[in-house]
Formats: structure tokens, sequence, C-alpha cells
């Protein structure tokens, strides 16, 4: 009967992860230990955020876009960890020109690297507190351009984009019981601060479907930058987390990972 009930319990997560699409800021939430190191697959799925105006461009939105790889974390002392990433990363962008034109581009995956620190802050009224910091780095080539409704032809042009989170997450570790204390969960909650940039570092250009020659450029941020995380950590015999977490505000979106710490 224990058996099943632990059972039960582990693929619920593991179903939430995957309706999740998998990823965060991936890293699990409480520190694993001075000289400790510890590998991550997460895949973080950003489902909406709205992009400031530009010059040339208005009403910017990212549609589903994906980051998906691996993160090496060290534990640098018993409260610290810093972690790099590597991986993929796509772009989706919905917007309108000075002339009132639609734009649709999607864009193909390319590299991503990363970076950031955790800190433990301690306890404060039997809540532990938890400072996280990463940065995000990638570039996309188009793919495709739909034009006011039509596909463009000859689509080429590159976009750099730069991701700065921040947050203080406060969490609290509940031991499951009927599973001989091997498993336990650690949810958590608090604000975070994004800022997101996207730039072309060469201007899209393509063929509409009048045979007309377009190209377009831009430099511009996230609109709102403070908002809200949610999420929770999945400990299994103290080597294994499962990880899946929401965000809303400046973006909304899912994430989650799977970790194994050496």
């Amino acid at each position: 009967m224990l058996s099943k009930i632990c059972t039960v319990l582990l693929i619920g997560v593991i179903f939430l992860s995957t309706y999740s699409h998998a990823a965060t800021v991936g890293n699990p939430v409480e520190a694993i230990g001075k000289g400790e190191l510890s590998l991550s697959i997460e895949d973080n799925a950003v489902l909406d955020s709205n992009i400031d105006n530009d010059g040339e461009i208005a009403d910017m939105k990212l549609g589903i876009n994906h980051q998906i790889g691996t993160k090496i974390t060290y534990g640098l002392t018993d409260p610290v960890n810093v972690y790099c990433k590597i991986g993929f990363a796509d772009l989706n962008q919905r917007f309108i020109d000075s002339a009132g034109h639609t734009y649709e581009i999607e864009y193909d995956y390319d590299m991503l690297v990363g970076a950031g620190c955790s800190y433990d802050l301690g306890e404060l009224k039997g809540v532990y507190l938890t400072l996280d910091t990463q940065i995000n780095w990638w570039r996309c080539d188009v793919d495709t351009v739909t034009y006011t409704g039509q596909k463009a032809t000859t689509p080429s042009g590159r976009v750099h984009n730069t991701e700065f989170q921040a947050a203080l997450f406060g969490k609290k570790r509940f031991k499951i019981p009927y599973c001989g204390g091997r498993f336990s969960i650690t949810p958590y909650a608090g604000p975070i601060l994004t800022y997101f940039h996207t730039m072309t570092s060469s201007e899209i250009e393509f063929v509409t479907a009048d045979s007309s020659s377009k190209s377009v450029g831009w430099s511009t941020n996230n609109e709102n930058f403070l908002g809200a995380v949610l999420g929770f950590d999945f400990l299994m015999h103290d080597k294994i987390r499962l990880n899946a977490e929401s965000r809303f505000g400046p973006e909304i979106a899912v994430s989650g990972g799977l970790t194994y710490i050496f």
C-alpha cells in the first residue's frame, strides 16, 4: 500500500512537469551544499509576453517560445550555489509597423548560454528565503515571415536576445508521509523581476506576395518588469529533484526540470 501511494505521488509530479513543458530557473530551490555538483535538464516555455513600442514597431507580443538545455550547479558554500547553462532557444514575434502592417515572424532554434547564482538568506518565521539571479543570451535566425496575413519569401535576418531575472522565494519543506521519509516537497512563491531585451543585429528582410522588398528592425524590451513566481521542488532519495514553476506578470511562462545531485 505504501509503495502504491509513493508511486501515485511520483507519477503526479512527473505529469505536472511534463504538462508545464518541464523547466525553470530550473535550479533546485534548496541549496545543494558546499562542494556538491548537480546536473539539470530543463525546458522553459514562455507563453505570452508584451514588448514595449519602438520607433518602427508597436504592439509586439512574443508567442510560445522555448528554452531547452542543461545546467551545471556547484555549491560554492553551504548557502550559495552558482550555475551555468547551455542549450537552445527559439522565438516567435507578432507586431505591427508604423504604417499598420502586421508581421508574424518565427525563428529557428539557436544556441543559448547563461549563468546565475542562488543564495539562501536564512529563516523568517519558519519560512526560508532564497535570492536567485540569472542572465541568459541567445540569438535566432529568421525562419518564416507572414506579412499582412500572407507568407513572405526569401526571409533573412537575425535577432539577439538578453534576459535577466531576479527572484526572492519564500519556501518551506514538507516531508511526505507513508513514503518512509524518502520523499519531500518544497513549495515556494515570491516576487520576480524580469528584463528581456530583443534587437535585430541584421534587419529582417523579405519579399512580399506582391513581389515588394521589405525590411524592418528594432531594439526594445518588455513593457512590465515586476511579477510573481509559484512553484515546487520534489526531492527523492536526496539525489533526484523534480521542479515545476509558473511565472506571471511581465511574462506568462511555465517551466520544469529534472536534477541529479552527484
